[in-house]
């Protein structure tokens, strides 16, 4: 049987690369010639894009150049409260970014990071779109978890653990000195809880603070990262089916639900976090605008109800497990489909509150458990890459077509779109306008700040696509391969949650804490007073 499955492999290989090329066809065939035959978004520069350093800490649009640099190493953090005197960090923190500077130069002189992010951002603006391997090749510029021992000796599964490496720093973020080869600014660490919980309570004055996590198993995965950031403060209590439990046991005994769950605290009564288990999986295109993911947003996309303040939100790989049952250019359209109606809503939710989308977590390809088997091909990068390219293509025509459009007509008026999101008749309320820029409370002379929560008319609005956590993930997975190919599968370092070598599909801790970094950036360092140069200053 064996044997078999190996024959098969290239022969299901050539039908899943026919069917992509397939539906990338049937795509493009939706929108014009024009538009489907030319770059739809300009490239952004690689130097001075600081202005937008807050999107770009999500989107990759630039390198940090050398005052980025400058700026990492002057803020070293000494470890004292950081409640009380403002700082944004609490830890001892000292920059290390031999990786941003290395010699690797082509023949116009640029370095490695300037010349991989340049090709990126040309791939990703291009009808094709960018690959895993273009996020691979910046993947390889980061910090390593695993030390340096010397493992030459190590001719086998099981030998002497000595000689095995061992992790050397918590996160990837950290271990680099709070720089990115492809972030334009300083990403502060927030090692300490406590500064965490100030943040949350400044912008709880007056306001609720409402977090949304909605989709999947790695939505749920950093749904609980970000509750661990503070439970040590807050004893967050979770509500779901009908029932209550500590955050402490939910972890314990109910880590794979399937269901939707509330965080709550007395501590903070005005702090919400929730995550919606969403699928987005469904099959049928007469029944997919009725599913609960597609209302949720519909109703949030009409002002029907309060959105949150942030909301984060990513699926693919549960309707790609629709290859089990039907042709897997089938299950592509499927998917298309859901992009197609996805995009518009999240893009009119995107004008109330600041939305985060989130890639799919790749695949470790000899994961000790949860081996994918015929479902391999199902769960590839390149599924995963016509994914994300059908996503961003149909931000592009709404995008597009939202530059053509009169100012006083609203996205329903249009007929392109119409077609395009499938609007109901009745959905005909216009958007309404972006809050005011909140302002810094508790002083005299109060000064408006740019709340990055909300959004404004700037380069910072519309939905932002989150590929700068591709890296960071590629960079755990092929960490993981390469202790795979070292015969170090067996040892606990490989098993450890740190890299989770031992799941095929979810993101190891140390790339969720980097993602919960990031969001805390967002939420915080315009309130806390970050210095310029700090991302989301």
């Amino acid at each position: 049987m064996l044997s078999q499955s190996k024959r098969r492999t290239p022969y299901l290989s050539v039908i899943f690369t026919t069917a992509v090329l397939i539906s990338v066809m049937r795509i493009y065939n939706t929108s014009s010639p024009s538009e489907a035959g030319r770059d739809q978004a300009p490239l952004q520069p690689v130097f001075g894009a600081r202005e937008h350093s807050c999107r770009s800490l999500f989107t990759i649009t630039s390198v940090p150049d050398a005052d980025t640099l400058a700026i990492a190493q002057s803020l070293e953090y000494s470890g004292g409260n950081a409640t009380s005197n403002g700082s944004l960090g609490s830890d001892s923190w000292t920059p290390r970014h031999s990786h941003i500077g290395r010699v690797d130069r082509d023949v116009t002189g640029a370095p490695a990071a300037i010349r991989r992010v340049r090709h990126l951002l040309q791939e990703r603006s291009s009808p094709r779109g960018a690959t895993t391997e273009d996020y691979r090749s910046l993947a390889r510029l980061l910090p390593s978890f695993l030390s340096s021992n010397d493992t030459s000796n190590h001719s086998g599964k099981g030998n002497n653990m000595r000689t095995a490496p061992t992790l050397s720093a918590p996160t990837r973020i950290g271990a680099n000195g709070g720089v990115l080869p492809y972030v334009p600014c300083v990403i502060t660490p927030f090692h300490d809880p406590a500064t965490v919980t100030a943040c949350f309570r400044k912008r709880m004055v007056d306001k609720p603070l409402w977090i949304s996590f909605l989709g999947d198993s790695k939505i749920r995965g950093l749904f609980y990262k970000f509750l661990m950031k503070t439970d040590d403060t807050y004893h967050f209590m979770i509500n779901m089916q009908n029932k209550t439990k500590s955050f402490v046991e939910v972890r314990k005994k109910y880590v794979k639900l399937h269901t939707d769950m509330e965080a709550t605290t007395r501590v903070a009564s005005r702090l919400r976090v929730t995550f919606s288990f969403g699928i987005f999986a469904e099959t049928q295109p007469s029944r997919l605008k009725v599913t609960k993911e597609l209302q949720q947003l519909s109703r949030w996309a009409a002002g029907e109800e309060a959105t949150p303040q942030l909301l984060i939100i990513g699926y693919t790989s549960w309707m790609m497990q629709r290859t089990m049952h039907n042709y897997v250019h089938d299950v592509l359209g499927y998917l298309g489909d859901v992009h197609r109606r996805v995009v518009p809503l999240l893009e009119q939710i995107s004008q109330r509150t600041r939305v985060l989308v989130l890639p799919q977590s790749r695949n470790r390809p000899h994961a000790a458990t949860g081996r994918l088997g015929n479902m391999r091909v199902a769960f590839s990068d390149a599924a995963f890459d016509w994914s994300e390219m059908v996503f961003l293509h149909y931000q592009r025509l709404y995008r597009e077509e939202g530059r053509r459009r009169p100012a006083h007509t609203t996205p329903q008026s249009s007929p392109s779109l119409r077609r395009l999101a499938a609007w109901s008749e009745e959905d005909g309320e216009a958007q309404r306008s972006s809050p005011r820029p909140d302002t810094i409370r508790g002083r005299q002379d109060a000064k408006p700040i740019r709340d990055h929560l909300v959004p404004s008319e700037t380069s910072d609005s519309g939905l932002w696509w989150w590929d700068t956590s591709l890296p960071l993930n590629l960079a755990g997975i092929s960490e993981c391969e390469d202790l795979y190919q070292r015969g170090m599968d067996t040892l606990p370092i490989y098993k450890t949650p740190h890299l989770r070598c031992i799941d095929s599909q979810h993101a190891g801790a140390a790339t969720l804490t980097d993602l919960v970094t990031m969001l805390l950036n967002l939420m915080c360092n315009s309130l806390m007073g970050a210095p310029t140069g700090v991302c989301c200053s």
